[in-house]
């Protein structure tokens, strides 16, 4: 597997309240490649507290779960590893899903304990083998797929703006420019209730680049400026540090664009 993950505090803003981690896995000749990123919201030090929580309760959290599992699949024949740790991932849901909720209660005791009640974050947990992606995804960070030219977006923003694309009250292009866009439906810690993270899917193509990003880079270009990146990269694929390059590219042209918030990206692959 190659990935890689870069965080910018953009050109406006004071402090990144953004945070990102990319890590691998390996059970025997099988890997487990996982992206995690958070922007978090909250004003003074809040943003930057909650979105740490997440990524270090996520990752935490996941990297107990497949110890759990390690010792048991490293007793398994070779030719039934693959399967196995597929049918993990398969059943990785719950175990996800709890991880938002602790994320979610981490958030708010430390929201009270230091007097930052009502911080928050966005968060995505990312993770993929070299046959299925699986996306888990609070908020308006984005999940995206690049293969044969084409970028896909497999996320779906919770936002208010969003909720109006869906009622055909306003475009895509419409939304945005709109106010409405950067206000949240969804948030890890900002409300008493734990909201339920939602999921994509999809079988793992060799060419597939997965991207993962805060609204610093989709809220500055568009999906097609997003895509066109990715297409002019192709000539440097086989570079060792093509999805470092790649990343500060993302970055560097989101600012040259305006930089109006924190930026963040992980970006993963099939390595070749």
């Amino acid at each position: 597997m190659r990935i890689a993950c870069a965080s910018d505090v953009g050109e406006r803003r004071l402090q990144n309240e953004d945070a990102c981690e990319v890590f691998t896995l390996s059970i025997k000749e099988e890997q487990i490649t996982v992206m995690l990123l958070a922007d978090g919201m909250g004003g003074k030090k809040g943003g930057e507290i909650a979105s740490k929580i997440f990524i270090d309760t996520l990752s935490s959290d996941i990297k107990k779960e497949f110890e759990k599992y390690e010792a048991e699949l490293k007793s398994l024949p070779s030719n039934e590893t693959l399967q196995t740790v597929k049918n993990l991932l398969h059943n990785s849901n719950n175990f996800i899903y709890k991880s938002f909720a602790t994320a979610h209660n981490n958030i708010i005791k430390e929201g009270y304990k230091t007097g930052l009640a009502g911080m928050g974050t966005t968060g995505v947990a990312a993770l993929f083998t070299r046959k299925t992606f699986h996306g888990f995804y609070i908020g308006d960070s984005r999940i995206y797929c690049f293969n044969n030219n084409n970028l896909t977006q497999m996320s779906t923003d919770h936002t208010h703006a969003q909720e109006l694309i869906k009622s055909e009250q306003m475009t895509p292009a419409e939304a945005q420019k709109h106010p409405v866009n950067h206000i949240l439906t969804k948030a890890v810690g900002a409300s008493l209730n734990a909201d339920k993270p939602s999921y994509c899917y999809r079988d793992v193509s060799p060419e597939d680049i997965f991207l993962v990003c805060s609204d610093g880079l989709h809220n500055e270009l568009t999906n097609f400026k997003i895509e066109e990146i990715f297409i002019k990269s192709k000539k440097n694929k086989n570079s060792e540090n093509y999805l470092n390059e790649l990343a500060e590219t993302f970055i560097e042209t989101a600012n040259n664009a305006g930089g109006r918030d924190n930026i963040s990206v992980c970006i993963g692959m099939l390595k070749k």
